[in-house]
């Protein structure tokens, strides 16, 4: 999905040296509703897909931001953590 992960690693924490947490927290929250926005309106046929995954992409990026800000590699577990539910949950699904 990511072509470079580590790119982009250095790229969020770059941008939380250029701009404090509260910027950063600020604009993720913006972002956020950008994609909520987005969403809401594909569903109304207002805007091609595009647009959602435009936002979407916007939203990752500082994602990764706000992960640098609160701990990356704690983050990493938990992702892995909760992969690993979602994967037992989907079992689950398909086995009923």
């Amino acid at each position: 999905m990511i072509k470079d992960q580590e790119k982009l690693i250095k790229l969020a924490k770059d941008s939380n040296v250029v701009w404090n947490k509260m910027e950063q927290i600020s604009h993720f929250h913006e972002e956020m509703g950008e994609l909520m926005t987005a969403i809401s309106q594909y569903r109304r046929g207002r805007i091609p897909v595009e647009e959602v995954q435009e936002e979407l992409a916007d939203v990752i990026i500082m994602a990764f931001a706000i992960a640098d800000i609160y701990g990356m590699s704690d983050v990493s577990r938990f992702i892995d953590e909760k992969m690993q539910v979602t994967e037992d949950r989907i079992k689950q699904a398909m086995n009923k």
